[in-house]
């Protein structure tokens, strides 16, 4: 059934669909605000760069609650949550206070996210590859836009050298610096709040969340027809894991922490031209994920797959090389970087169905290790940003070969 038949034979679940694209927009503000805003956040708790990145894995906790409870109520419990928490950060006076409100906001947005892919495969089956797509894109889109709305707000370098002045002036000038970024912060949480209710009404109009045709049909037909032996099943479940953890690692601490480390960098680049940057950052990541809504009903998911890490390892290369001594580096490391990691999460889910049926309960399986990738991922690139690039060049040489030699593999077996 094609894309069109098939939203107009599911109407409700296409608005239910498109209302959690935008609760994942709000999601992706959320994920890209603490990043942008960094370093204000370090300056209004008075702390350290290393103890303030502390906050970060704090926000992969994450909750499979959606197999056991109606989806739906806890994807409004979790968005109306969330509304406060992320409208709070910026009036948290100790690092301790702003680790709890992270937390959580990071339990509920990792639910919205790994919550919101299963309900999406719940709902449309087999037929979800374009949905999750738009899903994901949904989210860049929201990371944009909170880093543009962040970028005026952000204090003057000027004022944030004056912070540290004495006790008494450090409250006032606090008190003055700190009303700039609880804007963006605020906006996001009305607009959390908004699409809530939204959602909500459309929840009391509509109750249903019965599953897609394709969820409730017999395994045993697509088990014999690809063959899934328990070896072969645990392999690819095995790879799917070690394959999202080291992707997670490239894509989120490298779009959070970026506008830290240019700032901090060789080249001693200002807070302005940091938002630029990871702004550009999102907004390929975004152009080329919305595009890939289309594409992949085209391209092949190994294929896909495979362009996606050829670019990622293209943006190492550039980076790596030359990101400490050439401004043009940084640029052109991060649009290819952007367009890289695009779509590789929903390529990879396009990638096991054709080996294996994925179930809720492997979805989770692979969201765990996403889980693991950030409390890793962002500590260590926190301690050393160019050994994080080198180990994703050898990662990413490691993953092209390995998801070439699958692909040749089953042509054979085809053929």
């Amino acid at each position: 059934m094609s894309l069109l038949q098939e939203i107009k034979k599911y109407k409700f679940n296409m608005l239910k669909s498109c209302i959690l694209y935008l609760i994942m927009f709000i999601v992706g503000m959320n994920g890209s605000l603490p990043g942008v805003t960094l370093l204000d956040l370090q300056k209004l708790v008075q702390t350290t760069l290393d103890k303030i990145t502390i906050i970060f894995p704090a926000t992969s906790i994450d909750g499979c609650l959606a197999r056991i409870f109606d989806a739906q109520i806890l994807i409004l419990f979790a968005a109306v949550t969330i509304s406060f928490s992320i409208a709070y950060v910026p009036w948290n006076i100790s690092l301790n206070s702003l680790c709890g409100n992270v937390i959580t906001n990071g339990f509920f947005s990792g639910f919205l996210i790994n919550g919101g892919n299963l309900w999406l495969l719940h709902l449309w089956g087999k037929e979800s590859p374009p949905f999750t797509q738009a899903f994901n894109f949904a989210y860049g889109f929201g990371a944009l836009f909170g880093s543009l709305i962040a970028q005026p707000f952000l204090m003057k370098e000027s004022k944030i050298a004056n912070v540290t002045v004495s006790s008494n002036s450090t409250s006032t000038k606090r008190n003055e610096t700190a009303t700039n970024i609880q804007y963006p912060y605020a906006i996001t949480g009305l607009l959390s709040l908004t699409i809530a209710i939204f959602f909500a009404v459309v929840y009391l109009i509509r109750r249903s969340n019965e599953p897609h045709p394709t969820v409730q049909k017999p395994a045993e037909s697509e088990t014999d027809k690809k063959d899934e032996s328990p070896f072969k099943y645990k392999l690819a479940i095995l790879f799917a894991c070690l394959f999202t953890f080291f992707y997670i690692g490239v894509e989120t601490p490298f779009g959070t922490l970026l506008p830290t480390y240019i700032v901090n960098s060789d080249l001693k680049l200002d807070k302005a031209t940091a938002a630029n940057m990871v702004s550009l950052f999102w907004a390929t990541f975004t152009f080329f994920r919305g595009l890939t809504i289309f594409i992949v009903c085209f391209l092949s998911s190994e294929t896909l797959l495979i362009t996606n890490l050829t670019l990622i390892m293209a943006s190492n290369f550039a980076l790596l090389a030359f990101s400490s001594s050439h401004e043009w580096a940084l640029w052109l490391g991060i649009v290819i970087m952007g367009a890289g990691t695009s779509s590789v999460f929903g390529a990879l889910f396009g990638f096991l169905q054709e080996f294996i049926v994925i179930s809720g309960n492997t979805s989770s399986l692979i969201l765990v290790s996403v889980c693991a990738s950030q409390r890793i991922f962002y500590q260590g690139t926190c301690k050393c940003f160019r050994v994080y690039l080198f180990l994703l060049r050898f990662y990413g040489l490691l993953a092209i070969f390995g998801a070439i030699n699958d692909k040749k593999k089953h042509r054979e077996t085809e053929d």
